[in-house]
């Protein structure tokens, strides 16, 4: 409802602008009575404008009041300016040919006046100012929440790995055992293995005395002990493998885990040749080669001791992740990260009721100031409104931090429980609160950035709402320049009089002043800073304002003249089209703007496809511009020395395209 009435005055103020640009003064002019014709339909146009706002300003009283007071202001501000008055004179003045001289001078002072009354009608409704603050504050709490969460997501990493660490530990000082009772049993295999008689062949096998009980193992036990012992050793490296490939947990840093994993996975594979090599062992034995059997069995205690001494080096690693201390220090962080989050969620709370006072105090001095003339109406309003815990001023705050405290809350409560399982040596019982933690530090996260777009989009729309209106401005301006400065060029520099001199001065001023409003654009846009071509054809477009002015001082007309002239106004034309697309697509979409960036950041003010359209055209008169100077030089219709200083602006503004093109290519390759 409020954007319909902020719609509505802006359509007013269209009037207005419509009745300034028509009151232009138009010295130029041979007929006195059609220029009082004129002037009676600009004041007849200005008097349907001030019914426009006096018939708003009675609508919105009670539903938008602050709206309402601002249009009040402008009709008190255009009676003390006597708009209307010196319409009505204008009228009179205009129809005696002798007062034309008078006329001129009235109509610039009322150019003047009417400005001021437009600029105060197209102020901001709502208080940018606020606005600036709320998304700094906003800011603040993101900046803040940002540190929290990735503190939290570090603690809960570090969590992680202490409790990994001692899952890990066990499982190393259980393949220790294994170990040992490996090389325990291998050495009692190699054993039995040495009691065999030397090799023998099958034949000479068959001729040995039969070994009576309580003789040495037989060739078949051993053979069957050492594959026995292959098999478990193979298992034994397999559970080595498994234990060094498992998932750590998140961590910037390289960490004892991943020197323990490393040796494991060492310790894996001697395991493994230590198997192979048990295998070929059992392998000779059976062939009754009790000698390259035991080269096998040696390699094997071998690969067994050297998987003894990894194992053993990887527990040492994760010890010192496994010790209590780290807990304890874990605890002191963990209890310092609830803290800080405890502050920001009293903070935004604290902001928050600061604002609701302001909102009081705002509403106890309208009370206060009820009763004054004019005032009575709008004041009992903001009355009812403050009884309903609202006010247009606070419908002009950005939506209110509701959840965030809430989350934040939350989240200290699990790092709380973390903490305590901390404390007595939990790490692993720590992890699950602290992942709640991180989701609400999240939730709070998420909602913050919503805001910030939200806020920045608000921003965003008023910054294009007002560029929109200077340029429109300025184009309707340009155009009534751009025909008298036809007309002057039609008529010929020979049958100008005093009066058409009179002009050409009076609308070089009139371009100069708008090189000045383009100047003001640039300077928006640079504030603003998330555009590259855009302030730079603003730029140029101020330059060329500025040279026709210089021309125009001249009397200088001619081709090159009305050439630059009607690039100024497709410039505007095109600068216009590419704000209305861009606030068009700004009421599509929603607070998560695509291309916004993470974070809340701002979004261009527009896309890039749109500011390559504007470098486009931006080339394409350049060398339109080069076209004409070289014509005009052909022709003779331009001095030479002007000629060279056109070609010389004209590379100033190739160079220009050429900067351009490059900060749009970095801004387009930056990560």
């Amino acid at each position: 409802m409020k954007r319909h009435y902020l719609w509505s005055l802006w359509f007013a103020a269209g009037a207005l602008t419509g009745a300034l640009c028509a009151g232009e003064p138009n010295g130029g002019d041979a007929q006195i009575h059609p220029l009082s014709l004129k002037e009676e339909m600009v004041r007849d146009r200005f008097t349907r404008f001030q019914d426009r706002v006096f018939r708003l300003r009675e609508e919105l009283g009670e539903k938008e009041p602050d709206t309402a007071s601002r249009l009040a202001k402008a009709l008190e501000r255009s009676g003390e300016l006597g708009l209307a008055h010196e319409l009505e004179q204008l009228v009179q003045t205009l129809k005696d040919p002798g007062s034309l001289p008078g006329a001129i001078d009235a109509q610039g002072k009322w150019v003047a006046d009417a400005e001021t009354l437009l600029s105060l009608l197209l102020e901001e409704a709502g208080n940018n100012e606020d606005r600036r603050r709320d998304i700094e504050k906003l800011q603040e709490y993101k900046e803040k929440l940002d540190k929290l969460l990735e503190q939290q997501k570090e603690l809960r990493s570090e969590s992680g790995q202490a409790a990994e660490a001692r899952r890990m530990l066990q499982q190393i000082e259980q393949a220790l055992r294994k170990t040992a009772a490996l090389q325990e049993r291998q050495s009692g295999v190699s054993a039995q293995t040495k009691q065999q008689p030397s090799d023998t062949s099958p034949a000479d096998e068959k001729n040995q005395p039969s070994k009576s009980p309580g003789a040495s193992e037989s060739k078949e036990g051993i053979q069957k002990k050492q594959e026995d012992l292959a098999r478990e050793t193979q298992e034994l490296a397999d559970e080595l493998k498994r234990l060094s490939e498992s998932k750590q947990a998140e961590s910037k840093e390289a960490s004892p885990l991943d020197s323990a994993r490393e040796k494991t996975a060492e310790a894996a594979q001697s395991a493994e040749s230590g198997a192979k090599s048990m295998s070929q062992a059992a392998e000779k034995v059976g062939e009754g080669k009790p000698s390259p059997a035991q080269q096998e069995q040696k390699a094997s205690e071998e690969s067994l001791r050297k998987t003894k001494e990894r194992l053993e080096a990887a527990r040492d690693e994760l010890k010192k992740k496994a010790e209590k201390e780290n807990s304890e220090k874990l605890a002191v962080q963990q209890k310092e990260t609830k803290k800080q989050t405890q502050n920001l969620s009293d903070q935004m709370r604290k902001d928050a009721s600061g604002d609701q006072k302001d909102l009081k105090d705002q509403g106890q001095e309208s009370q206060e100031q009820k009763g004054q003339p004019g005032q009575q109406g709008q004041e009992s309003q903001q009355g009812k409104k403050g009884k309903k815990g609202s006010s247009s001023s606070e419908e002009n705050k950005p939506p209110p931090v509701k959840n965030a405290p809430n989350h934040l809350d939350k989240a200290e409560q699990e790092m709380e429980e973390a903490e305590e399982d901390l404390e007595q040596d939990k790490p692993e019982d720590a992890a699950p609160p602290q992942d709640r933690a991180v989701e609400q530090l999240e939730e709070a996260q998420h909602e913050l950035e919503e805001l910030l777009l939200q806020l920045r989009k608000e921003e965003r729309e008023e910054v294009l709402r007002d560029l929109e209106g200077r340029l429109r401005e300025m184009l309707a301006k340009q155009r009534l320049i751009n025909d008298d400065t036809a007309s002057l060029e039609e008529m010929g520099q020979a049958h100008w009089k005093r009066a058409e001199q009179l002009q050409l001065a009076e609308m070089s001023a009139r371009q100069r002043s708008l090189s000045e409003k383009a100047a003001t654009c640039v300077h928006i846009l640079d504030e603003e800073g998330t555009t590259v071509a855009f302030p730079y054809v603003v730029e140029q477009v101020a330059q060329d304002m500025k040279l026709v002015a210089d021309r125009l001082g001249r009397f200088q007309l001619g081709p090159i003249t009305l050439s630059i002239e009607q690039e100024i106004v497709d410039t505007l034309e095109q600068l216009l089209e590419a704000l209305k697309k861009m606030r068009d697509e700004n009421k599509k979409q929603g607070p998560s703007m695509p291309g916004g960036g993470g974070g809340g950041q701002s979004s261009p003010l527009l896309p890039k496809s749109a500011e390559l359209k504007l470098l486009r055209s931006s080339q394409l008169r350049v060398n339109t511009r080069t076209l004409a100077l070289e014509e005009a030089r052909q022709a003779g219709s331009e001095p030479e020395e002007s000629v060279q200083q056109g070609l010389l602006q004209t590379a100033r503004r190739q160079a220009e395209c050429t900067d351009i093109a490059k900060q749009m290519r970095d801004r387009n390759t930056q990560p």
